[in-house]
């Protein structure tokens, strides 16, 4: 080790021998970390608590009208993004301070809310390189099923 301190380019030795210790250093935490483990709740399925967003282009549930189509057509993804876009550049645009209130259905879904504070989508995601046509994809409809009154799916 002497040796390779003594050498002309010494510096370059010891950050190389000084890598190789921190590398021995980390080593055995790297070989004891295990795999990660899904959190789950109490009753064994995955725990899905946390912070969800949905500012997307993609529903929730399917529309009815597109029965079992799971995915758009880049064509018609394109489209449903420009259309939001569109729906986006409109509501920002400037509003004369003299016109009269807005009746009430023609306000935005968020009711009186002011527009700037919400997150609308914009995109439709890519999954899996479809453009889902919803966010469930079982059943194959795409539509939360209907509740049966005192049926329950405890696991």
């Amino acid at each position: 080790m002497k040796n390779l301190i003594s050498q002309a380019d010494g510096k370059s030795s010891l950050s190389v021998i000084h890598a190789a210790c921190s590398l021995l250093w980390l080593l055995p935490g790297v070989l004891s970390a295990q795999e990660f483990q899904t959190p789950t709740t109490e009753w064994g399925v995955p725990d899905l608590q946390g912070y969800w967003k949905n500012n997307t282009v993609m529903p929730f549930e399917r529309p009815q009208e597109l029965g079992d189509k799971q995915a758009y057509t880049e064509q018609e993804a394109l489209q449903l993004e420009r259309a939001a876009q569109q729906r986006v550049e409109q509501d920002n645009q400037p509003l004369d301070p003299d016109r009269p209130a807005p009746a009430l259905e023609a306000l935005p879904p968020v009711g009186n809310y002011d527009l700037f504070w919400t997150d609308r989508g914009m995109f439709l995601p890519t999954i899996n390189g479809e453009f889902r046509t919803s966010a469930i994809i079982d059943p194959p409809n795409g539509r939360i099923p209907e509740r049966v009154a005192g049926f329950t799916d405890r696991m």
